[in-house]
């Protein structure tokens, strides 16, 4: 009788995961540098709102939130009208119809998501060699 035990599976998983992580985690920061780029500025409040947060891992879900006026940042007060971000950074990104001062525009993060999603893969692959080989 020939017995094969494999060993490390779980460590080789909990690497995997991490890696998975980093890799969404690159992916929402290029996205989000793409958007930094077309995000209309007025006073830079809503600009400077922009987040990536770390990976969260779940049972069986990898979650990276990012946007605009989330987390610690809904509430940061506009200079000029002294409302909150978060109370108007949706309007700002879903009315298509006002004029923003090229390059800026509405559906300034929504469009870097939808040019980047082919390279999706890509981020997660390239955590996954640099992490794991």
């Amino acid at each position: 009788m020939v017995k094969v035990v494999g060993k490390g599976f779980v460590e080789a998983g909990y690497k995997l995961r991490a890696a998975i992580g980093q890799g969404l985690y690159d992916f929402a920061n290029d996205v989000m540098d793409q958007s930094q780029e077309i995000v209309p500025v007025d006073t830079g409040t809503l600009h400077d709102s922009a987040v990536v947060e770390e990976p969260v891992f779940g049972l069986n879900e990898i979650t990276v939130t990012f946007g605009y006026a989330i987390g610690d940042h809904l509430y940061d007060e506009n200079p000029k009208s002294f409302q909150p971000v978060g109370s108007y950074a949706v309007d700002v990104h879903e009315i298509t119809e006002v004029q923003h001062a090229p390059p800026t525009q509405a559906k300034f993060l929504e469009q870097p998501v939808f040019e980047s999603e082919d390279n999706f893969v890509s981020f997660i692959q390239a955590a996954i060699v640099k992490r794991i080989g």
